[in-house]
């Protein structure tokens, strides 16, 4: 799913329709959350709001060369699917994100950072119950912030994106569905077959 996203026209939006609701703490819950995120991020929400670039976008993958035993406990047993994978992209102006994300993760000193072509990387394996191979990961491009749960993902996207590696669109599913749908827009949502099978 990728599309356009302004923060503070979504906010003023939902403020005006929660006013329409009638119920007075939820909408100053919403007019207070710039001072509450400032209170909890220490990041100012004006400058925040203006690092943003206008667009996001989220992809969940599912990678069939590698396959993972997920425990579903009790009678159930387990079940083996695709390594999964996620990824949200958020287009924006400086790093001031990547900056204050990295940070945190840093404290932990089990986190490993890396520049690479123009691209920041900065992972803190996750424990987890299913002993996947996760990682909490923050990167950068200049254009983009990364969040993801491995640093291989976001290599992939900028490999991708810099025509390296083939990417959705060289798929035969996506070709059969995107020959139907105008080239350009503001929004994308794609769902892959497999991904369907798999759930």
């Amino acid at each position: 799913v990728y599309g356009d996203l302004d923060v503070v026209q979504l906010l003023t939006m939902l403020e005006r329709e929660l006013a329409q609701s009638g119920i007075p703490q939820v909408v100053e819950t919403v007019r207070a959350f710039p001072q509450m995120f400032e209170k909890q991020t220490q990041i100012p929400w004006t400058k925040l709001v203006d690092s943003l670039g206008g667009e996001a976008g989220v992809i969940v993958t599912l990678d069939s060369s590698r396959k993972v035993t997920i425990p579903l406990g009790g009678a159930g047993g387990d079940i083996e699917i695709s390594m999964p994978g996620l990824i949200l992209a958020v287009k924006v102006k400086n790093d001031l994100l990547y900056d204050r994300l990295s940070s945190k993760l840093k404290e932990n000193p089990e986190s490993k950072t890396s520049e690479e072509s123009g691209l920041k990387i900065c992972a803190m394996p996750m424990p987890n119950p299913s002993n996947l191979p996760l990682h909490l990961t923050v990167a950068s491009s200049g254009d983009y912030l990364f969040l993801a749960s491995s640093p291989e993902l976001v290599r992939t996207v900028q490999q991708v994106r810099k025509g390296k590696q083939a990417g959705l669109k060289t798929s035969s599913d996506f070709q059969n569905l995107a020959k139907h749908l105008p080239a350009q827009g503001n929004q994308f949502m794609y769902v892959s077959r497999s991904f369907g099978e798999t759930f």
